[in-house]
């Protein structure tokens, strides 16, 4: 969470990196925008295969990228119910 990277506070994996930049460079936004509602509302309006073929990955990359960029740092645990402990 406390990386150099904006992207290491994201489920982006490093190797995936290249892709969520040139993404973003590509929209024209900065990773400082990562999180903010400007971005987030063009993202929801992109064409993903576009993109998918622009930036030369698969569509399941694509797909978890943009989704990090939408809610970094989101915790798949905090939709699970609690733990009951006796």
């Amino acid at each position: 969470m406390d990386g150099d990277n904006i992207l290491d506070s994201t489920a982006i994996h490093p190797e995936s990196y290249d892709i969520a930049l040139k993404l973003l460079d590509d929209l024209g936004y900065s990773k400082d925008m990562i999180g903010k509602s400007e971005l987030i509302k063009k993202l929801d309006t992109i064409n993903l295969d576009e993109y998918r073929e622009k930036l030369n990955t698969d569509i399941y990359t694509i797909n978890d990228i943009i989704s990090e960029l939408l809610t970094p740092g989101l915790d798949p645990r905090d939709s699970l119910d609690d733990v009951l402990l006796k």
